[in-house]
């Protein structure tokens, strides 16, 4: 029966859309088109039955979101939670990576974002600022007349994080003004930041951050913060979507309550920094 359905479809259709013999059947390069442009027509119709039946009886259904790696595991979990609880229907499919993802290719409905944007086609929502900072294990350098002297800074092995979206990413602004490159050796890379805070907690070089990695290691006197005085790069932390005109209200929703919420702790969090970091 099953046969006679799909060869219906391929006369109607005028193409041939699986390519059968005696042992196996695979699709043609018309076949996995039609196949994912279905697929897409199909989620499109669950989220319509889902934004219908959400609007009578609550959000409901799936939301597929991006984050920063560091940035979920440190930051996100509460905010997070808060939504889940708020709304238990709603299910999140929460991906985490330094690099940014494809949207439309990995079937996403949102992102967060720290650095850049390159694809002006996202609309993008601006909750804050991420401040960067200079920091290593105390053991390096063990007092502060060390911790300021910028000369000696800038010939220290570097842990070098290569996914970084920064235009700035080790430039500081010394207190006269004038842009300094920290252009040591570099010891080790990688694409893994939370992974170089450990590398920077054990000794082996310097490390220039988002602020937030560094926070419990620096209450915990693992890290010290170097260059105190001193101007670091700030970073936008923005919600990213591709759609704005037909999102499901389960996506408004958390889009709302990230904006909302992140805003105000990462104010709160600015507030408790040093001056001029």
């Amino acid at each position: 029966m099953a046969g006679k359905y799909l060869s219906a479809l391929e006369s109607a259709l005028g193409v041939r859309l699986v390519q059968r013999t005696t042992r196996s059947l695979s699709l043609t390069d018309a076949g996995t088109r039609y196949l994912s442009a279905s697929r897409r027509i199909l989620e499109a119709l669950a989220e319509a039955n889902a934004e219908a039946h959400g609007e009578r009886n609550g959000l409901a259904g799936l939301i597929r979101m991006s984050v920063p790696r560091a940035f979920g595991m440190l930051c996100l979990a509460p905010t997070l939670a808060t939504f889940c609880r708020a709304h238990p229907k709603v299910t999140l499919d929460v991906r985490t990576d330094e690099h940014y993802a494809d949207l439309v290719d990995d079937r996403l409905d949102m992102a967060l974002r720290i650095g850049l944007l390159a694809d002006s086609a996202l609309h993008a929502r601006l909750i804050g600022h991420i401040d960067m900072g200079l920091f290593c294990s105390p053991t390096i350098l063990d007092n502060q007349e060390e911790r300021d002297d910028l000369d000696k800074i800038r010939q220290m092995p570097r842990l070098a994080f290569t996914a970084a979206r920064s235009p700035g990413d080790w430039l500081v602004g010394d207190r006269t003004g004038a842009t300094q490159m920290i252009d040591g050796p570099v010891v080790m890379r990688s694409d893994d930041i939370t992974l170089l805070v450990r590398a920077a907690i054990a000794g082996i070089g310097i490390l220039y951050a988002p602020a937030f990695t560094a926070e419990e290691p620096l209450e915990q006197g693992q890290l010290v913060r170097l260059l105190d005085g001193c101007r670091t790069t700030g970073l936008d932390l923005q919600i990213v979507y591709a759609n704005r005109n037909h999102q499901p209200a389960r996506v408004r929703a958390l889009i709302d309550h990230l904006a909302t919420e992140l805003a105000s702790s990462w104010q709160s969090r600015r507030s408790m920094q040093a001056p001029g970091v």
